[in-house]
């Protein structure tokens, strides 16, 4: 059987689909979303990540792994030979600042973990969520976990961009009760340009899925001076509308700076430049827009 790469798994959790769940985050994504808050699911293979702002430059990493780390200008630096000994830096660090994310489960292990929490999930009408990163991208292994889950009589949902081969979709779509589906622009250059991939087979599985009667929830991340072009957001919900009964909700989803400090954790560059946050009249058109349309609209925050 076929391990999943998961980074970590958060329990408790109400935003991830009905009730209480536990939401599983794999590792590895297939878009480059500008604002995306979890740069550290985009590639595949563990990760090392420095918190800065915990660390007392006290160099401990520094002398046990030389050839990994280093400080420079009062700063730590990270060799690429850092994300190897990932385990082995997070474990010497005293002030928590190192932390090693990523690890291998098989679907059974997964599977006895995510049980324990049976109770909430059946007390709220909750299950278990996959999410990433891209969870469809290790396809065999979450189906697996997927058909464990079910037989043990969980609820399952997959938060997916769609943008996976339609056998893939078909398959993992026969042991999911919902999708957590995500349409961040209509315009396919745009969609280009603020994820790095076109979208025309993520809006044809939205619309296979939909013919299957599959319930989706349907999520829109709106950032400002990216895909908040009303034409584009009209176009978007037109869109949605379109998929009929299959959508149970609409969920808007404002820009926010939470992934800032992840980038910088990564020793990355923060893609967006100026605050993204959605202007107030913006939401406030989509929510009316939506509505009109007949769609059921909710809004984080």
């Amino acid at each position: 059987m076929v391990s999943l790469h998961v980074s970590t798994i958060q329990r408790y959790s109400t935003k991830d689909g009905p009730g209480i769940r536990s939401t599983v985050f794999l590792i590895g994504c297939n878009l480059r979303c500008i604002w995306c808050s979890n740069p550290e699911l985009m590639l595949p293979g563990d990760k090392l990540l420095h918190f800065s702002s915990l660390c007392r430059k006290c160099q401990s990493c520094v002398r046990a792994y030389p050839d990994a780390v280093y400080m420079q200008d009062g700063e730590l630096h990270m060799h690429k030979t850092a994300q190897l000994r990932s385990c082995e830096l997070e474990e010497i660090c005293p002030y928590d600042a190192l932390e090693h994310t990523g690890m291998q489960v098989d679907p059974v292990t997964l599977v006895e973990q995510l049980l324990k929490d049976r109770i909430f999930y059946e007390e709220s009408a909750g299950g278990v969520t996959f999410s990433g990163g891209e969870p469809l991208l290790q396809a065999e292994a979450l189906y697996d976990a997927l058909y464990l889950l079910k037989q043990k009589g969980i609820s399952v949902c997959v938060d997916t961009a769609g943008d996976v081969e339609w056998k893939v979709m078909e398959k993992v779509a026969s042991q999911c009760d919902l999708f957590l589906y995500d349409i961040k622009a209509y315009d396919n250059s745009v969609h280009q340009r603020i994820t790095g991939v076109g979208n025309a087979r993520i809006l044809d599985n939205a619309r296979k899925l939909a013919a299957m009667h599959k319930p989706l929830w349907i999520r829109m991340v709106i950032v400002k001076g990216q895909n908040d072009d009303y034409r584009d957001l009209l176009d978007r919900l037109t869109f949605v509308s379109s998929l009929g009964t299959a959508v149970k909700r609409v969920d808007l989803l404002p820009y926010h700076s939470l992934g800032v400090g992840k980038y910088k954790s990564l020793g990355l560059p923060y893609p967006i430049k100026e605050d993204a946050t959605p202007d107030a009249e913006t939401l406030a058109y989509c929510m009316e827009v939506g509505r009109n349309l007949g769609l059921s609209m909710y809004m984080e925050g």
